[in-house]
C-alpha cells in the first residue's frame, strides 16, 4: 500500500508542480526601503538618510521554469530625517519625503536541489529592469512647514531573490537596487506571496 502511495506522489504531485510554475501570476511584498540623498554642499549640509516600509504590487508570466517578466508598483511610507540646511545659516530642518515606483523587470530562476524536494520547487533568481518615481518632499522648520516639492527619477534596477513554489501559491524574498543618476541611494528588501492562475 505504501509503494502506491509514492508512486501516486510521484505521478500527481510533482508534474503538477512542473507545469503550475510556469503561467500568469499576481503578487504582493511588503518589505523595508533605504533612501539616502548625500549632501550637495550648495543647500543642504549633511546626508537625508532614512528607512520606510514599503508594500509592492505586481503581476507576471513566467515562461517555463527560468523567466519571469512582471510589471510592479508600490509606495512607501514617509521617510524622515534632520538635515541641516544653510538658510543664511545653518538651520535644522525636518524633511518627509514618500516614493511611488512603477517597475517592469525580467527574472530568470535557477532551480536548486528539485529532486530532494517532490513538493515543492525552490529556486534563486536574478533580475534587472527600468522603474520610473516620483518623489513627495516636505520641510519644516520647528514645526512649521516652509517648503513642499516634487520631483521625479527614472534609470534602471536590479534585483536578486529566492522562491520555493508550492501548488498554485509561491514565496519570495527579495533585494533590489535602484540606479539613480543624482546624489541618491535607494534600494528595497522584502518577501512576498504569489498567487499563480
Amino acid at each position: 500500500m505504501r509503494w502506491i502511495a509514492s508512486i501516486l506522489t510521484a505521478l500527481l504531485v510533482s508534474p503538477t508542480i512542473a507545469q503550475e510554475v510556469s503561467g500568469a501570476y499576481m503578487g504582493a511584498t511588503v518589505g523595508n526601503v533605504t533612501y539616502t540623498q548625500r549632501a550637495d554642499g550648495l543647500i543642504s549640509q549633511s546626508d537625508f538618510d532614512g528607512s520606510a516600509s514599503t508594500v509592492r504590487l505586481y503581476g507576471g508570466y513566467r515562461l517555463g521554469s527560468r523567466l519571469a517578466l512582471e510589471l510592479g508598483y508600490a509606495e512607501t511610507d514617509e521617510i524622515d530625517d534632520r538635515v541641516d540646511m544653510d538658510l543664511g545659516g545653518l538651520v535644522p530642518v525636518d524633511v518627509s519625503s514618500d516614493f511611488s515606483v512603477t517597475t517592469a523587470r525580467a527574472l530568470v530562476h535557477f532551480p536548486i536541489g528539485a529532486e530532494r524536494l517532490p513538493f515543492v520547487s525552490l529556486s534563486v533568481f536574478v533580475g534587472a529592469g527600468v522603474y520610473d518615481a516620483d518623489l513627495k518632499s516636505a520641510g519644516s522648520v520647528a514645526g512649521v512647514a516652509t517648503v513642499a516639492a516634487t520631483s521625479s527619477e527614472d534609470g534602471s534596477t536590479a534585483l536578486l531573490g529566492v522562491q520555493v513554489d508550492f501548488p498554485k501559491v509561491s514565496v519570495r524574498g527579495e533585494y533590489e537596487w535602484f540606479d539613480t543618476r543624482s546624489s541618491i541611494d535607494l534600494w528595497t528588501a522584502g518577501v512576498g506571496l504569489i498567487f499563480r492562475f
